[in-house]
């Protein structure tokens, strides 16, 4: 299912043995409509209304994902199973009925390859309008990752609402370039860039550190991790976020991006993207 305005949160790991990491992925499964849309929670747990869930697993590559309807002993079973590191893990939440629904968001934990040493969590919901210009809701996304990553080394993030792919970036897809390239140079070169983008520690060294960034005056808000990593709000609202702010945040992040012509053919409809090779910016 689709909207035609969401915000999507992507944010990837390239250490899922790690068991701050499992515990991490409980707090996004937990918080994450605590955080950004609490009110359609508390109408899940009340019942009685046109809001239902479905959680979705799959225990390994191999096995086909299950569902089952959401309840709160259900979901709390299933974040207790966070510790066998299954393949997948959604939760998603829908108004209507099963035959005539309408989407309205999703938090997933999946695997990113077969051997698990890849990870992303997703956070994907349907906004309104209003959302997307209330600075207030929109601060609730950065809220919501600077408590759910505060222990843990992302290798890269993103929030915009231009491309809805599995492990993949707007950027990738229009780079032609694989995930799994993309993946192994996480921590040299940034997987993507957006709205809200998550640097790790060493990009943000290469940038020389986060004071340079905030004094750039591109960022209105900069949350520092505990490991070094910055994640990196370019407007108070997404609306807010048009194309002389793209390019701006292009600019500032060109010297950490991979090189490459971006192509419009191959690029996402919707991709929020500057088409030009970030190398020529580089240091």
């Amino acid at each position: 299912m689709t909207s035609s305005n969401f915000l999507r949160a992507d944010v990837s790991f390239d250490c899922a043995g790690d068991e701050e990491l499992i515990e991490a992925s409980r707090d996004w499964l937990t918080f994450g409509f605590k955080f950004i849309c609490p009110e359609l929670l508390e109408k899940l747990d009340e019942g009685g209304s046109d809001i239902y869930a479905t959680i979705t697993r799959a225990s390994t590559v191999d096995d086909s994902a299950r569902s089952q309807p959401y309840s709160r002993a259900n979901w709390e079973r299933m974040l207790s199973s966070l510790s066998e590191r299954p393949f997948s893990t959604t939760l998603s939440i829908f108004r209507g009925s099963a035959k005539n629904s309408k989407f309205l968001g999703s938090l997933s934990v999946d695997h990113l390859n077969p051997s698990g040493k890849w990870m992303a969590f997703t956070a994907d919901i349907t906004a309104r309008d209003e959302d997307l210009a209330n600075p207030a809701y929109c601060r609730r996304w950065v809220d919501f990752l600077a408590y759910s990553l505060n222990r843990v080394s992302p290798a890269s993030g993103v929030v915009g609402n231009d491309y809805r792919g599995y492990g993949e970036t707007t950027l990738d897809v229009a780079l032609n370039r694989p995930r799994r390239v993309s993946m192994r140079e996480a921590r040299r070169f940034l997987r993507g860039y957006g709205w809200v983008t998550i640097c790790p520690a060493d990009i943000v060294r290469r940038l020389n550190g986060a004071e340079r960034l905030n004094d750039s005056d591109v960022f209105c808000r900069i949350e520092n991790l505990p490991d070094g990593s910055a994640i990196l709000q370019s407007t108070l609202s997404y609306d807010q976020y048009n194309d002389v702010a793209v390019r701006r945040v292009f600019e500032v992040l060109a010297p950490v991006l991979p090189s490459g012509n971006p192509s419009r053919r191959d690029a996402p409809e919707r991709a929020r993207l500057i088409f030009e090779d970030a190398g020529r910016y580089r240091m």
